[in-house]
């Protein structure tokens, strides 16, 4: 049943996806406790679909509920606690809350590094999720190194089809961006865009946050031509009329 819902969460079918997952959980709350580990585990699925449906307050509800239980239950150096608190300080970071998710996505970082080492992928995604972060607040030459850290990272634990590599080497181009690197940028970008429609589909998120990035990257080149060239491949309410 968990496992069903996650498969159609990947295939955008939420509203199966939504009906298995809360089932899943109910049952597990039910049979196993609220502290067991598979029940935790509903509990993230959960929110992380409410998370990708922008229904925040949902996702942060059942994130915070399952990190409280984790911390008291699992320890602080749990896998599964330094997962939820990953996942806390991603939330608040999709919020717009960047002060209150910093302390979160460093605590998770500095934790995965010492637990499961500089190069495990958990760990890599901690260092993705800071570094997109840290652009944002503008601290780009760390914001930078994080994101490069990232990619090379990818490159050697990740196969070379892994969806992330391409997400990742996106976010570093975005921080490239920023830093008026247009050249290196445009390069990621239009690599990751072809590796994440091969992978995960042209109407994907992550794919249409990539060509939103190479618009902005034309935009501020002042290359109008290329810029509306990109808006048009916009998926669905994203595109330009």
């Amino acid at each position: 049943m968990n496992n069903l819902g996650l498969l159609y969460r990947q295939e955008g079918k939420f509203d199966k996806a939504e009906a298995l997952l809360t089932e899943a959980l109910e049952i597990r709350r039910r049979v196993l406790g609220e502290e067991h580990q598979s029940t935790l585990t509903s509990v993230a699925n959960l929110a992380s679909l409410y998370r990708g449906q922008r229904r925040y307050d949902d996702a942060l509800n059942l994130t915070e509920t399952g990190l409280e239980i984790e911390r008291r239950v699992l320890g602080d150096d749990h896998p599964f606690t330094l997962g939820s608190i990953n996942n806390l300080g991603f939330l608040l970071m999709s919020m717009g809350r960047h002060s209150e998710a910093e302390p979160y996505l460093r605590e998770a970082l500095k934790g995965r590094r010492r637990v499961l080492g500089d190069d495990h992928p958990h760990t890599l995604v901690s260092v993705h999720n800071l570094g997109r972060l840290l652009c944002d607040l503008g601290q780009l030459e760390r914001a930078e190194a994080l994101g490069a850290e990232a990619v090379r990272g990818a490159e050697a634990k990740l196969a070379p089809t892994h969806w992330r590599r391409w997400v990742w080497l996106a976010g570093h181009a975005r921080t490239l961006v920023a830093m008026k690197r247009f050249a290196e940028a445009e390069r990621e970008l239009l690599e990751a865009h072809d590796g994440l429609a091969d992978s995960l589909g042209l109407e994907h998120q992550h794919t249409a946050e990539t060509i939103k990035t190479l618009i902005d990257l034309y935009d501020a080149l002042g290359d109008l031509e290329k810029a509306n060239e990109w808006r048009a491949k916009l998926p669905g309410p994203l595109a330009t009329p």
